[in-house]
């Protein structure tokens, strides 16, 4: 169901779809935590902030929804709980290189307004009190070996931070 709306072959309502991404989070949240326990590194290509921002982005219809857009205390607020990660690596590229590149355009939503969204949300919870010194930023406009590099730096701290914390955090 989740694939089919991100290839717009289904319309959910915009608290629907959230609902189902933070479900399918804490479907596999055992499965996460049983793995952690036993020491394994878990890396992750999309977790709850991508989740509460590309929600709380969406153009919503004039008038609002009965209960306004969504924001980003109500988009994080079914994630609270689940296992924070250890670091989050966010690849930071400007809008017109990431649409330059190729298969941009493809998913409901890679289209430019939503990425500029996008983009000051993943900004504003970047300050996040609760979380923000658990981002790593990668200049994503490099080559691929120096975006490689950058990213495997940020792999390698969160392994560090991981061996530091052994215990597993909650989102806040």
């Amino acid at each position: 169901m989740i694939n089919s709306y991100l290839q717009s072959a289904t319309t959910l309502d915009d608290r629907t779809i959230h609902l189902l991404f933070s479900a399918n989070r804490w479907e596999q949240r055992n499965h996460l935590l049983t793995l952690l326990s036993a020491g394994t590194t878990v890396l992750l290509d999309r977790y709850i902030y991508s989740g509460i921002v590309f929600s709380a982005a969406k153009p919503h219809p004039t008038p609002s929804p009965p209960h306004g857009p969504l924001s980003t205390a109500w988009c994080r607020a079914p994630d609270v709980g689940l296992p924070r990660p250890d670091i989050v690596i966010f690849l930071d590229i400007s809008q017109d290189a990431a649409a330059a590149r190729g298969g941009f355009g493809a998913e409901r939503y890679e289209q430019t307004d939503m990425q500029t969204r996008v983009r000051a949300l993943f900004e504003e919870l970047r300050g996040d009190e609760r979380d923000k010194d658990d981002w790593w930023v990668v200049d994503a406009s490099g080559t691929v070996e120096e975006v490689a590099a950058a990213v495997w730096a940020g792999v390698q701290e969160g392994i560090k931070r991981a061996k530091e914390r052994p215990e597993v955090r909650a989102i806040e």
